[in-house]
């Protein structure tokens, strides 16, 4: 089997896409993303 070489390029390497809720995506920051993680994780343990 041969091997291929692509050319590739990294773009938007900071940038995710988070899920706000009911199927509604929004990109953002990797920063903004460890926000709203940590956001989600401490109302997860109120809930309990």
């Amino acid at each position: 089997m041969a091997d291929v070489m692509v050319p590739e390029q990294l773009v938007h390497t900071s940038e995710v896409v988070v899920l706000l809720g009911n199927s509604w995506f929004a990109k953002c920051s990797a920063k903004q993303a460890t926000h709203t993680v940590s956001r989600r994780i401490r109302g997860s343990r109120k809930a309990r």
